[in-house]
């Protein structure tokens, strides 16, 4: 329900920082509904403050367009690597456990969260996937996007709608019921799941077919795909996996836990700068792509040097597409690059 582009912070001075802005999609603006819900995404992101989640910096609103301003994280979503590196050897299951606990860890960091009288937020992501694990080239690994997160002060889901992606969704939620943290411990599953066999979980199916396998029938352990899965690795994957949220981890530093447990017993200890390395050798041309896009839009920004914030209209994009309006003073947005012609489709 956004549109995300990269932007351009320009200070006294001299200074300048990269940021993104996500802002709610125009054709939304005027849906109370969807405002409702990116304001509930700002108000939780605006209070997430852990080194395995996005960072928020800024949350407004201007002339009815509300935004949000985020780091900057140069490097590639699981799910482009997974695409890019494949599924057996050049990615290693190793790793992928490794970008998997360490989010496991953001992730958990998350379901603890409570207000500021110390009340439960009650925080489910429900959208816990390959897309919304990003690794960066120096190694951090972060959980991003709650934009459809649910929290227990969050509006209500429409009737007969159902949030997430139908590929790693948990059984409750893909019948609409009320979901707790344990539905995101499902779509961990999956994840860790589709790492020990190479294999998409629900592959060569419609969305529709997904959803009623979810609801039907019980995951395959992955010894039935692939008998080498190690056993140990094979139970933490079938627990996560329960049809039952009773009989699945309670949380997800407990998972997180029994994966390094079994990393460090199997000796496949895998650090986040070993990941971050392997992925800055593999995406070498798009960074450099990425990084001359960046190069020419300061260039640009120096040569206005603005000395008051700049307004909508100073903002237009290449093609007459939007561009997020000036988010404060301090915060001058001086260029913006939209994201979408610069990261290649499903990145």
């Amino acid at each position: 329900m956004g549109d995300v582009y990269l932007a351009l912070h320009q200070g006294p001075g001299g200074f300048h920082k990269l940021a993104v802005v996500k802002e709610l999609r125009s054709s939304f603006t005027d849906d109370p509904h969807f405002i409702r819900m990116f304001q509930g995404e700002a108000r939780l992101a605006a209070r997430l403050h852990h080194p395995n989640v996005v960072q928020t910096n800024e949350v407004g609103a201007e002339g009815g367009r509300h935004y949000l301003v985020m780091e900057y994280l140069e490097g590639q979503p699981l799910q482009r690597i997974l695409a890019r590196l494949g599924r057996e050897g050049a990615f290693p299951v190793a790793m992928q456990i490794r970008v998997l606990a360490d989010a496991l860890r953001g992730l958990h960091y998350a379901h603890e969260l409570c207000d500021f009288d110390g009340t439960p937020l009650q925080v489910v992501h429900r959208d816990f996937t390959p897309h919304n694990l990003f690794v960066t080239y120096d190694g951090q690994i972060k959980v991003v996007d709650f934009g459809i997160a649910k929290a227990r002060d969050s509006q209500e889901t429409r009737t007969g709608v159902v949030k997430g992606k139908a590929a790693y969704m948990a059984p409750e939620q893909a019948l609409g019921k009320k979901v707790d943290r344990r539905a995101d411990i499902f779509s961990a599953g999956v994840i860790l799941w589709e790492a020990a066999t190479g294999q998409r979980l629900w592959a060569n199916l419609t969305e529709v077919q997904i959803l009623m396998k979810v609801v039907q029938e019980a995951v395959p352990s992955p010894r039935f795909v692939n008998p080498y899965v190690p056993s140990e690795l094979a139970r933490i994957c079938v627990r996560a996996l329960a049809k039952n949220p009773e009989e699945r981890y309670a949380t997800a530093e407990e998972m997180r836990l029994e994966l390094e447990a079994f990393l460090e017993g199997t000796g496949l200890v895998v650090t986040a700068n070993e990941v971050g390395g392997l992925l800055a050798q593999a995406f070498a041309d798009d960074r450099k792509k990425l990084q001359g896009i960046v190069e020419s839009a300061l260039r640009v920004a120096r040569s206005q040097a603005p000395t008051e914030p700049l307004g909508v209209s100073s903002l237009s994009a290449p093609g007459g597409a939007r561009r997020p309006s000036a988010v404060a003073a301090r915060h001058r947005v001086a260029h913006g690059v939209d994201l979408r012609a610069v990261v290649p489709r499903g990145g």
